[in-house]
Order: structure tokens, then sequence, then C-alpha cells
């Protein structure tokens, strides 16, 4: 099964069937929420990727597009990368003064 449709039935099983994100309904119901997946193995590489997606999330209007959710089946296996890499990504998103238009929600196995 690919990153995408598991994190596709995570978030239907698992956020939405345990009501962790009341939110979450409306717009995966509304087809609302991409997932995509990034297969860069790089730091600079997965910014890019993040910064894309921001620009594509930015290009929308919530009526067409309010969520997407980044898989990254290749890379940030290493808890503490991945906890780097979201520092990472907050910061640049304080530093763009993005912060008001968008918010990190982060997941990783090693949370549980």
């Amino acid at each position: 099964m690919s990153a995408i449709k598991q994190t596709q039935a995570w978030v239907d099983d698992f956020v939405v069937g345990h009501g962790l994100c009341p939110f979450a309904v409306k717009p995966l119901m509304a087809q609302l929420v991409r997932f995509t997946d990034c297969q860069a193995t790089t730091t600079e590489e997965t910014v890019q990727h993040f910064l894309a997606e921001l620009l594509q999330l930015s290009e929308q209007t919530p009526a067409q597009l309010e969520t997407t959710l980044i898989c990254y089946p290749s890379a940030w296996a290493v808890f503490d990368d991945f906890l780097a890499l979201i520092d990472l990504c907050q910061e640049l998103l304080e530093e763009s003064g993005a912060v008001d238009d968008f918010q990190l929600a982060h997941f990783h196995p090693d949370y549980c």
C-alpha cells in the first residue's frame, strides 16, 4: 500500500474514527484535503517540496483546497531528524510571515 493510501486510511480510521480532530471531517468529505508524498531524501529537497506545497495552498481558496498532508515515505524515519525538520519548517513560516495563514500539524510513528 502506498504512503498516501496508508495516510488516508490512518486519517479516516484513527483521526476521524476516534474524533481526534472534529474539524477534519468536513474538508475530507468535501475532498478539500490534498495528500502528497515527498520522495526527497535531503533537507534541501524536502524544504523545497514543503515550500511548493505552501505556494499551492496559498494560490487556492479554502473552497478549492483547505489542507495538505505531506507523506515522507523515504526519509525522516529517525524521530529527532523529523523534529528538526518540523522546527525548520516552522521557522520558515515565522520568518516569511505566513505563520498567521498556515499551521503545521505533524505526525510520526514514534509519537506513540
